[in-house]
């Protein structure tokens, strides 16, 4: 039976009212009867009931925080922020994990908790502001973010602005090679967009040279075709010797950025694809691709098709239904039967599953692409999901291919989430471009077979000790395959992947590339 407040009020001694007045945190009882009845709530273990407490004040104590990801470092910081303060005000913090879904951000915005909250908190990813503008729940709202404005009270900085003052400061200390470390294409990249627009606007105010090159897919690579990608690039190249006057042309690739400096150097020394992985004709032997004087490659893995395959979820037995799953390879469920440390016969199995699941894809796509060519009605290409694509057992095993990574956890988080997040690799894609990006076998841009065609340039490699994201085995098949003698391979002790927090390690990496530039002549 529930304990009520008649209850406490007969343990302390005191009328019920009093219990009432100490459990809502009036002030205008002595001490020691707050004692006592403190005492009793205690000893009989009361719990306030909340739903009566809000129909006779008319408040819950309650409020409610709504964001995409708990996983992501800021959106944890944010909740334990939020509670923080809440607390010192007197309310408890009831915490809603979207995933950025736009049903489940239209539950919130509905008010489908309005009955137990006093506010709501709210980051939204998928909604619109036309759809929050329509909102009839009354519960008070502040939204946070930059994603949408005019429809409520909002908190949101302006991120260009702060960017770019912190670049013109470090400017004006004289420091002439500033790095920004974190840029993201995905729906929740927009305050890393913004702030990068800010990093740029400084060094161009600083008299600074960095040429940021982004490909014709600009924030959406769902049809993103490699070959393309590569002849954009070219284009930055050539605009920076020859209508820029640079004698110097340097590739730093970071992350995906890696591989496609490689794959565009191999095409830039020894031109041979004329056609995409599908078939199009797109001639790079006929682009004139200049070669890049120098290329550094930090914190970046094989390329996007290999490691997709290392982390594409090999438990997924149906392309279009991600809940029918193998349950001897679904590592993340609570009841797997294999745990780590995982053996070695295990891993290979599971490695084995994750490249056939690949290989599946591909051949989907390439019998799609025939029948439509056969029908010729029309259709010419096709979107589609890849599910459950953040499956590695490096996350859980730090056994695996081991570096100081944090176990349980990745560059995204918690590798449980990100697994089926919305914003997650390959999430949306087409079949061309599955051909290009990401097919394990047919994709042009795999870095071993590009390094090795690369002869004619410098090459140095930024290894992250505690990288989360990049594989510890990546960085050493790139150095043996590399055809270039001059060749140098940095590491540095215990950096992650995004230099979250690592100001230290960070510098290192700066300092790295700076000295290796001019010991190359690369700097004027």
């Amino acid at each position: 039976m529930a304990i009520t407040l008649h209850d406490v009020a007969l343990r302390a001694g005191v009328s019920i009212k009093t219990v009432s007045n100490v459990v809502n945190g009036y002030a205008h009882v002595s001490t020691a009867t707050r004692s006592r009845v403190e005492q009793a709530v205690a000893e009989l273990g009361y719990r306030p009931n909340l739903s009566a407490r809000s129909m006779r004040g008319g408040r819950s104590g309650i409020l409610a925080l709504a964001v995409p990801e708990l996983g992501v470092p800021y959106f944890a910081e944010l909740a334990q922020s939020v509670i923080r303060a809440a607390e010192r005000e007197g309310f408890i913090v009831l915490i809603d994990q979207t995933e950025g879904r736009i049903d489940r951000e239209r539950l919130v915005c509905r008010g489908i908790r309005s009955q137990l909250i006093d506010g709501l908190i709210f980051s939204p990813l998928a909604l619109d502001s036309d759809e929050l503008a329509a909102r009839t729940d009354r519960i008070p709202m502040v939204l946070l973010g930059e994603r949408i404005a005019g429809t409520a009270d909002h908190v949101v900085i302006d991120n260009i602005e702060a960017a770019r003052q912190a670049v013109s400061h470090l400017a004006g200390l004289g420091r002439t090679r500033i790095a920004a470390v974190g840029a993201q294409h995905s729906k929740m990249g927009e305050t890393a967009r913004l702030r990068l627009a800010g990093y740029k606007s400084a060094l161009a105010d600083a008299g600074l040279h960095v040429l940021c090159a982004g490909s014709r897919y600009a924030k959406n690579d769902s049809a993103l075709i490699m070959e393309k990608v590569a002849y954009d690039l070219g284009q930055y190249v050539r605009h920076a010797r020859d209508v820029l006057g640079y004698r110097k042309v340097v590739l730093v690739g970071w992350s995906g950025g890696g591989s496609l400096s490689l794959f565009y150097q191999a095409q830039a020394e020894h031109p041979s694809i004329t056609q995409t992985p599908a078939g199009d004709p797109y001639d790079l032997t006929q682009a004139d691709l200049q070669p890049a004087d120098g290329i550094v490659f930090i914190a970046a893995h094989l390329s996007r098709a290999e490691t997709l395959t290392e982390w594409l979820d090999p438990s997924v037995r149906d392309e279009l239904d991600p809940d029918d799953r193998d349950p001897a390879l679904d590592i993340y469920a609570a009841g797997a039967p294999s745990k780590p440390p995982y053996s070695a016969e295990f891993v290979r199995t599971f490695r084995a599953a994750q490249l056939a699941r690949n290989r599946k894809i591909t051949a989907r796509a390439r019998e799609l692409l025939d029948a439509f060519a056969r029908r010729n009605d029309g259709e010419m290409e096709r979107g589609f999901v890849v599910h459950r694509t953040n499956c590695d057992v490096r996350w859980l095993d730090p056994a695996v291919d081991p570096n100081g990574r944090k176990p349980g956890w990745c560059f995204l988080g918690d590798p449980r989430i990100a697994n089926s997040a919305p914003a997650g690799l390959a999430r949306f894609s087409t079949l061309r471009s599955w051909l290009s990006q990401w097919s394990y076998d047919h994709s042009n841009a795999k870095g071993r077979d590009n390094a090795a065609r690369i002869a004619s340039c410098p090459v140095i490699q930024i290894v992250n000790s505690a990288d989360d994201a990049v594989p510890a085995t990546h960085n050493p098949a790139i150095r043996a395959a590399l055809a270039t003698k001059d060749k140098e391979y940095v590491e540095i002790e215990a950096a992650t992947h995004y230099y979250v927090g690592q100001p230290e390690q960070l510098a290192q990496c700066i300092a790295a590339v700076t000295d290796w530039s001019r010991r190359k002549g690369l700097l004027a």
